[in-house]
């Protein structure tokens, strides 16, 4: 007799039944199956970051999509406009040790820390600890003369709130975030790609000065007063760039949903991704 194996899997909380090679079709799914998976991989940018997209530029990065950020395990933390991770670097000159490393480097490691534990969410408070280095976050310094004053501190002084989503909403790897730094319960900014003279290229959106060789293109474009900035935020590049997080965003919240439903078809994950980018960019 010819054994029929009958696998039970939880897809996104909506039970599903199939055998062997059986495919889950959107037909077959109900509403409620549906809601949930566009709940997973939906993604929408909050109203009062319309006039600073620029400042969601940052992402949590693993050798895989889609990956929980949990607590107390190590990502890459890496910029989108010039797609690198921080690592720790020895500088010469005034500046923090902090530089650049090809994203998923074993040096460009970041542990993330939130009391509690569990999954990192959109409006959380978080501590950074970066490989080689420490905790990282807010400390002034008469040496910092540009850009933004990010040093070594010890843990209780390490102290970043994710933003640019929805509050509450899990964050998963490659999805895009703002990374606002706080001290003494103070919001101190938006951290920001800012080209300097020396040290590591990132400021406080809208108030750090940035100049240096590529000042041209990044003033222009991520500069205090650049197109994205939040007294210019207009035109066709507010509009690609709204776009590409909104694919990035959604993209990685695909990847969660084909890594834990093996049983729905590819046609259902592309419909819902794709019908959820629309969403993000109309609203």
């Amino acid at each position: 007799m010819k054994r029929t194996s009958i696998t039970i899997c939880m897809a996104l909380g909506a039970l599903t039944l199939f055998s062997n090679s059986t495919v889950v079709s959107a037909e077959s799914m109900s509403q409620s199956a549906l809601k949930k998976i566009e709940k997973k991989i939906g993604f929408v940018i909050p109203k009062y970051m319309e006039k600073k997209l620029n400042a969601i530029q940052w992402t949590f990065e693993h050798p895989e999509k889609g990956v929980p950020i949990m607590s107390n395990r190590e990502f890459s933390l890496s910029n989108m406009v010039i797609g690198k991770a921080i690592k720790k670097q020895k500088r010469i000159t005034r500046a923090a040790n902090f530089g650049w490393a090809k994203i998923n480097s074993k040096n460009a490691k970041v542990r993330i820390e939130k009391d509690g534990g569990g999954q990192i969410r959109y409006g959380d408070t978080v501590r950074l600890y970066l490989k080689n280095y420490g905790y990282f976050g807010y400390k002034k310094s008469s040496r910092a003369t540009s850009g933004a004053n990010v040093r070594k501190v010890k843990k209780e002084k390490s102290k970043w709130k994710i933003g640019g989503g929805t509050r509450g909403q899990k964050l998963v790897s490659g999805m895009p975030f703002v990374l606002n730094i706080w001290s003494k319960n103070k919001n101190k900014g938006d951290i920001v790609i800012c080209k300097r003279p020396y040290g590591l290229d990132w400021g406080f959106r809208g108030k750090s000065k940035c100049g240096g060789t590529l000042a041209k293109i990044s003033g222009t474009v991520w500069g205090p007063n650049g197109a994205l900035s939040g007294d210019g935020l207009s035109g066709k590049i507010a509009k690609k760039w709204k776009s590409k997080l909104c694919n990035v965003a959604v993209n990685a919240g695909k990847a969660t949903v084909n890594s834990a439903t093996g049983g729905l078809s590819d046609s259902v994950v592309n419909s819902v991704s794709k019908k959820m980018v629309n969403r993000c960019e109309r609203l």
